[in-house]
């Protein structure tokens, strides 16, 4: 896991290399173990004119030695990226037994001695973790780039006439742009998703209008010219597609047994490592699966916890230490309370990048600063279960709409006979009833419907006015939707949040936490076999007697402490925001949205807002409201950006 940049630029190699170093550098924290920084030119013949900079902050995990270093170079390959190959030391075998030299013991070179075997695509296909690469190919000047399939690492580009940066984080390109006097600007259409609490992440588009991302599984080729020239248009192409497996288990019981065969491989996997690895634990179903599974695999992971005050909503203290209890592993915890203040929080914001979608994000970054505190480097976590697994409230919206489309009424009146009042189940019936109906119409009115109610919706938001920012669509459900739609209304809400937003927005924010101290995070429940093999399970037994995440508890139940097996509510990994806000960032917050841009320009009546916030019977929706002021104010500050 590390940090990576790139520069092509008309520069000569020591000023080229000078703004590859300085983007490097603000990649520090990424990899505190070492730097690395290689040029090459675009003409052969002209080793002082337009060129190409590779730059590398090493976090060294795998090989620690100088022969795991980047960039790493064999022979018209260059490659610099993020990530790690998990099944490398059986890659390694093949290679070696096919013939391959090879000098280290490090996955990189592994992924380059794949890359020179088979190709790019098929070397992204058969590899397995987490990545972010950049690879120059100076026989086809070709430079690619290129994420895993569910976007666990990050990286962006900036193209500006006849300059290309490429970083793991945009801090990197605003360094390099700069220097080059590239100007930014704010992205309108995102800032108004973001405010209007919709799709953060919508296809390539970041909080920075000049600022772009690779997309998960997506592969961007850029083919250079040797000439001062604009950059061309990339070639997108995409190398994998979340798809059911073809052949899972039909009996229910196998298919339990199949899953957690597949959960604890995943697991066993990223367990494999030459530092001893640790695991995030919260006390919801996710990292308590994660935490009890390894104990049984033999391995007493060292966990770490947020918590907060005692008899908080938020606070998970008792599932925490039921999993404790039964485990005996140890358990380090933090109270991030303690650890807010302004000058944190405006550390916060930068740390990011681009505005939060609330605390619980301060309160997942000091986890991960304890972690590193502690002297860890590699951690485990739930991320990705609750997309593949039912774990948001919507699922049982969305089973209940395909129970009413297949007309299985009495599984309609079991499922709502479970719910826990009946003002719940009433809501559930409406919710379903309208999802089943908007689903059997044409698709165009179905659509035009749903434009209708995302207008309305955005025009009525509270505190804010955003008219003036432009009506952002509302993002595409990705090229399967419809086809995972037909086999079950809940498949096809489950793909979406597996490829939109709701998983990328939390990927990004978890890469930028736990690589703000240096700290590898890896996510068993990601492994596309496991996913694809969720995506194939039927729906009632993914949900089932009015329980979510039905499929994880019954596999687990035997390893799970009966607390957390058990648990009906859901609350996620919460922060109290309410208390934050009114409480250590509450002088803060008035300086900062007092005459704030978003003030100014209209967005925001900062004085509604802050009156309201102010009151004991304050809203969740009136804190959310304010943490997105100020989290966007100060990150106008952070990079010198106006509305």
């Amino acid at each position: 896991m590390c940090g990576v940049a790139c520069v092509v630029a008309p520069l000569s190699r020591a000023e080229r290399e000078a703004v590859c170093a300085a983007m490097t550098d603000a990649l520090a924290h990424r990899g505190p173990d070492g730097r690395g920084l290689w040029s090459g030119s675009l003409d052969p013949r002209r080793p002082e004119g337009p060129g190409i900079s590779l730059g590398h902050r090493r976090l060294a995990i795998v090989d620690p030695t100088p022969g795991g270093a980047q960039p790493m170079l064999r022979d018209e390959l260059s490659l610099v990226w993020n990530g790690e190959v998990y099944p490398h030391k059986a890659l390694r075998a093949e290679l070696r037994q096919a013939g391959v030299t090879l000098r280290s013991d490090s996955d990189t070179e592994v992924l380059l001695a794949l890359i020179r075997q088979r190709g790019l695509v098929a070397a992204l296909q058969v590899v397995d973790g987490p990545l972010a690469l950049i690879v120059w190919d100076a026989r086809e000047r070709a430079l690619s780039l290129a994420r895993d399939r569910f976007g666990k690492k990050q990286l962006y580009f900036l193209r500006h006439h006849d300059t290309l940066l490429v970083a793991s984080e945009p801090k990197a390109l605003v360094v390099g742009a700069n220097r080059l006097g590239i100007p930014l600007s704010v992205d309108r259409l995102t800032l108004a998703r973001y405010l209007a609490d919709a799709e953060q992440e919508a296809d390539d588009a970041t909080f920075f209008a000049q600022i772009k991302r690779v997309s998960p599984a997506e592969l961007v080729t850029f083919t250079l010219s040797s000439a001062q020239r604009p950059i061309p248009s990339p070639e997108q192409t995409t190398y994998y597609a979340l798809t059911p497996d073809p052949s899972p288990p039909r009996e229910r019981g196998a298919f339990l047994e199949e899953f957690r065969t597949r959960l604890g491989r995943s697991l066993a996997l990223r367990l494999d490592c030459d530092v001893q690895v640790g695991a995030l634990l919260s006390g919801g179903m996710d990292s308590s699966s994660l935490v009890c599974l390894g104990h049984q695999q033999g391995q007493r992971m060292p966990t770490f916890s947020a918590v907060h005050r005692p008899g908080d909503p938020c606070d998970e203290s008792q599932y925490i230490q039921a999993v404790i209890d039964k485990t005996l592993v140890p358990n380090h915890r933090i109270v991030p309370e303690a650890k807010l203040d302004a000058d944190s929080f405006v550390r916060f914001v930068y740390q990011q990048d681009e505005p939060t979608g609330g605390a619980s994000v301060f309160a997942q970054s000091c986890v991960f600063q304890m972690v590193r505190k502690l002297g860890h480097k590699v951690v485990v976590s739930g991320q990705g279960a609750d997309e593949a697994l039912t774990g948001y409230g919507g699922s049982q919206s969305w089973l209940l709409a395909e129970q009413l489309r297949r007309g299985r009424w009495n599984d309609v009146k079991h499922e709502l006979q479970r719910r826990p009042s009946l003002q719940r189940a009433l809501y559930s019936m409406l919710q379903a009833s309208w999802l089943s109906t908007r689903q059997a119409l044409p698709m165009q009115l179905s659509d035009t419907l749903l434009s209708l109610k995302w207008q309305r919706a955005f025009r009525n938001l509270p505190y804010f006015r955003l008219e003036s920012l432009g009506l952002p669509r509302i993002a595409s459900g990705g090229p399967l939707a419809s086809e995972y739609a037909a086999r079950s209304l809940l498949h096809g809400y489950l793909y979406r949040l597996l490829t939109g937003s709701s998983l990328l927005t939390i990927l990004r924010t978890e890469d930028r936490s736990s690589m703000a101290v240096g700290v590898e995070s890896r996510a068993p429940f990601l492994d596309h076999r496991l996913v694809e093999l969720c995506m194939a399970c039927p729906p009632e037994w993914l949900m089932r007697d009015g329980r979510t995440k039905a499929l994880l508890r019954d596999s687990l139940q035997d390893v799970l402490p009966d607390a957390v097996s058990q648990r009906a509510d859901k609350i996620g990994f919460a922060a109290p925001e309410l208390r934050y806000l009114q409480g250590p960032l509450a002088t803060l917050l008035c300086d900062t949205l007092s005459g704030s841009q978003l003030a100014e320009c209209g967005l925001l009546n900062e004085a509604a807002l802050l009156r309201a916030l102010s009151t004991f019977t304050a809203s969740p929706a009136t804190s959310h409201a304010a943490w997105k002021a100020l989290s966007v104010e100060l990150w106008l500050r952070a990079f010198s950006l106006t509305l």
